[in-house]
């Protein structure tokens, strides 16, 4: 056993080192600096029918969309358990008159700086009318794109303000988050909505009740491209083209969240409106599908 000189001094010893090895740690940080922080890969090249529509963007800061709190659909999309069209019809849609030849293009989580402009750009070229069904929180982020929505002639629709799961919330909540929404779309672009879809299409009975109560009818939809799982452009149209019928509602997306690409959808899209067009539809948007009148504007 050492003596308690001999252990205090080497306690000190100790001590001492310890001292100098935070001081000289401290030091280098200061001197040199944090290590670079690794860099996000650039979204995958562009095909050379679509590359034009993004050129301009490179190198220009544009804000990251608003990152939904509840995840994207890739994380939280799930199918729900019942059939809600046959419980609830005249209020919840999944396509439209399966005897006229018109199909609607539906886009969610919108706007955004980065996909929503193309996508835009070849509905004007193809002179197509879409439906977009926005989230507040990137209306407000891009309001001009919003305003550009409406003013194309395109279909506004709500989306939910934070994007949430409503089959997680009280009516009460789920009431508030669709008239904040809307209160926000219409100062965007003077355009009042009356058709919702919910996020992750995520709806129970009592979501429905509560949406069904403030006024809304509910489209979802017979087509999925699946373009929220960040798909090239074959995967898209594979996805669609041969699932189309007569009265068909097509799920696509308009804006993407952190790290998610949806190159695949803007490469598509001319495709998916030439293929459609030589077979005969006649693009529509959900109001004139459905035959709902479109709320009044502001």
């Amino acid at each position: 056993m050492l003596p308690i000189g001999r252990r205090w001094v080497n306690l000190g010893a100790g001590l001492l080192i310890f001292a100098a090895g935070t001081v000289f740690g401290y030091w280098l940080t200061t001197f040199f600096g944090e290590p670079p922080l690794e860099t996000p890969a650039p979204l995958q090249e562009l095909a050379e029918d679509t590359k034009d529509l993004l050129e301009g963007r490179e190198g220009k800061e544009e804000p990251e969309p608003y990152p939904f709190p509840e995840g994207t659909e890739k994380e939280r999309r799930e199918i729900e358990g019942e059939d809600l069209v046959q419980l609830y019809p005249n209020l919840v849609f999944r396509f439209g008159d399966r005897d006229k030849n018109q199909v609607a293009l539906t886009f969610d989580d919108g706007p955004d700086a980065t996909f929503t402009p193309p996508i835009l750009d070849i509905l004007k070229e193809q002179r197509v009318r879409a439906t977009f069904f926005l989230t507040g929180v990137r209306v407000e982020q891009f309001p001009k794109i919003a305003k550009r929505i409406a003013d194309e002639g395109h279909s506004l629709a709500s989306h939910g303000y934070y994007h949430k799961d409503y089959t997680t919330l009280t009516p009460k909540a789920i009431q508030e988050d669709l008239e904040k929404n809307n209160n926000v779309i219409a100062r965007a672009s003077e355009q009042v909505v009356n058709i919702f879809r919910p996020p992750y299409g995520a709806l129970d009975r009592r979501s429905v009740e509560a949406v069904k109560a403030a006024g809304y009818k509910i489209v979802l939809w017979d087509v999925d491209s699946l373009d929220w799982m960040d798909l090239p452009k074959e995967e898209v149209l594979k996805n669609i083209l041969p699932e189309v019928r007569k009265g068909s509602i097509i799920l696509q997306h308009s804006a993407a969240g952190p790290g998610q690409d949806l190159t695949g959808t803007v490469e598509a899209l001319p495709k998916i409106i030439t293929a459609l067009k030589e077979k005969g539809y006649k693009f529509v948007t959900v109001h004139e599908l459905l035959g709902i009148s479109p709320a009044p504007r502001r």
